[in-house]
């Protein structure tokens, strides 16, 4: 969950899209296959996650998350270890995951960064933060894509996904 001393406004209040996400993430399941797989999804990561991995095991471990959650996104793509590096700043990134809505991988919607264990390489909510910051720059760079510069306009609304070792999962909204 997100850390009590770093709660803000509620997020309905930052975007529409997110008002809708709250509204309907509130809405009881209807019987579907896109229910069906999240319900599967969802069991396995309780299953695999919570399993030992051996020392050094953390591309296991990456690897397993990636299995249990690929079966939910059938018709949009991910791309892993996506480098940051905007010009306009002094260091780069990489962000493990990025799923886009699009098959042109250009307007993206997940941000994911993995941390295998807590407590090594930082906070990772302060990481995936300022990973979206940079990466909402590189995507002001790139001028020539109507797509991006759409999604700009609208504050670039996208959610950011930290894995956490074996602890799970903190869906964050960023806009």
């Amino acid at each position: 969950m997100r850390p009590v001393e770093r709660i803000g406004v509620p997020l309905s209040t930052l975007h529409d899209a997110f008002y809708r996400f709250q509204r309907e993430a509130r809405m009881e399941f209807q019987e579907s296959p896109e229910t069906a797989s999240a319900a599967s999804a969802a069991s396995w990561l309780c299953r695999k996650m919570g399993e030992a991995y051996e020392e050094g095991g953390d591309i296991d471990r990456t690897r397993a998350f990636n299995c249990c959650i690929d079966p939910l996104f059938t018709t949009r793509r991910w791309e892993r270890d996506v480098r940051v590096n905007p010009n306009s700043e002094k260091c780069s990134g990489i962000i493990d995951a990025v799923y886009y809505n699009d098959r042109t991988f250009s307007v993206p919607v997940i941000l994911r960064k993995d941390k295998r264990e807590l407590g090594h390489d930082g906070d990772p909510y302060m990481e995936i933060t300022r990973l979206y910051h940079m990466y909402v720059k590189t995507l002001q760079e790139k001028k020539d894509k109507r797509q991006v510069q759409a999604a700009l306009a609208h504050g670039a609304p996208m959610f950011l996904l930290c894995v956490q070792g074996e602890i799970g999962l903190l869906f964050l909204f960023n806009s």
